[in-house]
């Protein structure tokens, strides 16, 4: 009874076209983060496909140590923060629109703002640069999600970016944030190719053209292995010895393979270098230390 009339006045008029003005403004801006977000999702999903499908398709899926194996395309990395620049972008506008709405000066709010914003920007300028920072290293596609980095002392997958940081999972579980103004350098394990090198001790009076030939027919067998010769992408190879120590010496061997799947490979090189030796009657040095003793005479 009490409200109709009231609503006919101009002081309820003006209070049902503000409340009008909100609603509406709130349900746009909700329906538009529906659907961008919908928009966005999808996309990301279709790039994991695309992801999970190329691992899939060269068998490494699952192979690695150290996570999933599985890298991201440079759009599945990017869209994430996409979306979150948007959701802020939708949020800043509705917040606006709803203020001018209810009556106040948005003009005179951004004039106070500013000066309000220049005394907080000097104590937010960390934030700023860890911003600043990871767009020029997403636009610089130094890592992807999925991709094993170290940066400092912070080491593992990259499991998720933020705007100003990212998630890295351990090999061993644990996840690390690190914010991107804080990152000098990054070295990416994901990329093109690894040359690996391991080291065997053998005695001195061992034949070493005979473990160099043993060695080199031992690589042509495992690139043609059905189940990780397809990893190599240059087989294994005797460098000879690398130095000379007390009680052996240290032969060195080297391959290159597809980005992290040294992990799998360099067992499996020395489970089969074991076994060569044992075939062939040769022995790995044992580490030991000579003693010389001198009788005093009586």
């Amino acid at each position: 009874g009490t409200i109709m009339p009231w609503l006919a006045t101009p002081a309820g008029t003006a209070v049902a076209g503000a409340m009008a003005r909100v609603t509406v403004t709130t349900i746009v801006a909700c329906s538009a983060w529906a659907i961008i977000r919908g928009l966005i999702d999808a996309a990301v999903n279709r790039e994991m496909a695309k992801a999970l499908a190329a691992a899939a398709e060269e068998g490494e899926e699952g192979e690695s140590e150290g996570g999933s194996g599985v890298v991201g395309t440079r759009t599945q990395t990017l869209l994430p923060l996409l979306r979150g620049t948007v959701f802020f972008a939708i949020t800043g506008i509705a917040i606006m629109t709803i203020l001018s709405a209810i009556g106040i000066d948005i003009g005179r709010l951004l004039a106070g703002a500013g000066v309000v914003g220049l005394a907080i920007g000097f104590g937010a300028q960390a934030l700023v640069k860890d911003v600043v920072s990871g767009v020029f290293f997403l636009i610089d596609d130094a890592f992807r999600i999925g991709e094993y980095i170290e940066m400092e002392e912070l080491r593992g997958e990259v499991e998720k970016i933020s705007i100003r940081s990212m998630q890295l999972r351990h090999h061993k579980g644990p996840v690390q944030t690190g914010p991107f103004g804080e990152i000098k350098s990054i070295t990416n394990y994901n990329r093109d190719w690894v040359i690996y090198k391991q080291e065997f001790r053998v005695p001195y009076e061992t034949n070493l053209e005979q473990v160099r030939k043993l060695i080199k027919k031992l690589g042509q067998r495992m690139l043609e292995h059905p189940e990780y010769g397809q990893f190599f992408l240059e087989q294994l190879k005797s460098q000879g010895v690398r130095r000379i120590e007390d009680s052996a010496l240290i032969i060195g061997t080297k391959f290159m393979c597809k980005p992290r799947r040294q992990f799998v490979l360099r067992r499996h090189v020395s489970q089969e270098i074991q076994t060569l030796f044992h075939a062939n009657g040769l022995e790995f040095a044992r580490r030991a230390v000579t003693v010389w003793f001198v009788a005093k005479s009586a």
